[in-house]
C-alpha cells in the first residue's frame, strides 16, 4: 500500500477507525490508537462502533470522536444505516484502519475512504487452533498494532503496550453515589470486586461458582472484606445464585449500572478477581490490582496488559476445564 501524506499540520489528515470489537479487544486496540495519534498530532481521529463500546471510546483520549453505526445489535432499519453512511461519506476521510473482521470491508469501500489497511488474519484461525501457533502464541494488541504498523509506526518492541482509559468524573461520581447507598464506606474495608460472568465458549470461560462464593466467604471471614459482584445485566441471574448461597451478604453491581459506572466501581476496588472478560481487563487498564482465572482460552493470546509493573497475576490451569458453566 502507498502510505499517503499524513504530515499536514495546515490540513490535518481525517483518520477512521473501525472498531467493531468487544470490550476487551477494544482496550487490546488502544495501543495502536495511541501509537497512531503520537505518530499524527495533527490528525482528525474518529472511531466507529456499536454502542455497546463507543462510551469506552470515549474514555480514550486519542479519539477525538467516536460513532455508532447501527447494524447488528444496534439495527434500526435501513434509513438510519444509510444516514449514517452518507455523513461519513461527505466527511471524505483519508484513510481507514479496520480493526475488525473482513465482513466490514464494505463501510471503508463504500465510504469511498482512499486508503485502508486491514487485519492480517490467518485463515480459518478461530476455528483450527492447532493449525496457528504463531497467532495463539501473539497477544492481540500486537496483532491489532500489526494492522496499523504500515503507516509508520514505529515496530511493536518500541511501542507503549498498555492501555490507558481516563474515565470522566461524572462516572466516579455515580460510583460514590451508588457505594453510599450499599453502605460502603471507602477504605473502612478492603473492598473486593468478583466478576463471575462471562459469555463467550459457552461458559467454559467461567470458573464455577461454587469457587466463587468459598473465596468470597474466606475473604470476608479472613479479611473483613465487602465483596462486590459485578457485571452485565446477563450476568444477573448467575450473580443471585452465588449472593444467595454466600454465608456473607455481597453488594451486587449488575443491573442498570451504566458501563462508565461500573469501570469507576472496579476502580475504587482494592482487588478485581475475575474470569477472563472485558472487566478483567478493564481493572488492568485502571490500575486496579487483579486476578484473572483463565480456562481455554490462551493467556498469551488474550491476557491482561497490566498498567503497572507488578499489578496483578493469572491463573491458568495446565488442562482446562471442557464443561461449561452457566
Amino acid at each position: 500500500m502507498a502510505r499517503p501524506s499524513l504530515d499536514r499540520p495546515h490540513a490535518p489528515p481525517r483518520m477512521l477507525l473501525l472498531l467493531f470489537l468487544p470490550l476487551g479487544d477494544t482496550l487490546f486496540a488502544t495501543p495502536a490508537i495511541r501509537a497512531l495519534r503520537e505518530r499524527y498530532p495533527h490528525a482528525r481521529i474518529t472511531a466507529l462502533a456499536h454502542a455497546g463500546s463507543a462510551p469506552l471510546l470515549g474514555c480514550v483520549s486519542a479519539i477525538d470522536e467516536a460513532l455508532v453505526l447501527p447494524t447488528g445489535p444496534d439495527w434500526r432499519g435501513m434509513a438510519s444505516l444509510l444516514r449514517v453512511l452518507r455523513t461519513l461519506r461527505a466527511r471524505r476521510y483519508d484513510l481507514a484502519v479496520d480493526f475488525t473482521s473482513p465482513l466490514y470491508k464494505w463501510i471503508s469501500l463504500g465510504c469511498g475512504i482512499p486508503v485502508r489497511t486491514y487485519m492480517n488474519f490467518e485463515p480459518l484461525w478461530w476455528l483450527l487452533p492447532a493449525n496457528h501457533t504463531r497467532w495463539r502464541a501473539t497477544h492481540m494488541a500486537q496483532h491489532y498494532y500489526e494492522c496499523a504498523r504500515e503507516l509508520d509506526l514505529p515496530p511493536w518492541d518500541a511501542a507503549r503496550h498498555v492501555p490507558w482509559l481516563a474515565l470522566p468524573g461524572a462516572a466516579r461520581e455515580d460510583a460514590l453515589r451508588f457505594f453510599r447507598r450499599s453502605g460502603i464506606l471507602h477504605g473502612e474495608r478492603p473492598l473486593i470486586g468478583m466478576h463471575t460472568g462471562g459469555t463467550w465458549l459457552q461458559g467454559l470461560k467461567r470458573w464455577p461458582s461454587d469457587r466463587f462464593v468459598a473465596l468470597a466467604d474466606r475473604l470476608c471471614e479472613q479479611w473483613g472484606a465487602s465483596i462486590l459482584l459485578l457485571g452485565g445485566p446477563e450476568d444477573a441471574l448467575l450473580m443471585s445464585g452465588i449472593a444467595a448461597t454466600m454465608r456473607h451478604t455481597p453488594i451486587i453491581a449488575a443491573r442498570g449500572i451504566p458501563l462508565l459506572t461500573s469501570l469507576a466501581l472496579i476502580e475504587a476496588c482494592d482487588l478485581l478477581v475475575g474470569n477472563d472478560s472485558s472487566l478483567l481487563h478493564a481493572a488492568a487498564a485502571l490500575g486496579t490490582p487483579f486476578l484473572g482465572i483463565y480456562g481455554p482460552t490462551s493467556v498469551a493470546n488474550f491476557g491482561p496488559l497490566a498498567r503497572h509493573a507488578g499489578q496483578g497475576v493469572v491463573v491458568a490451569p495446565e488442562h482446562p476445564c471442557r464443561t461449561p458453566h452457566y
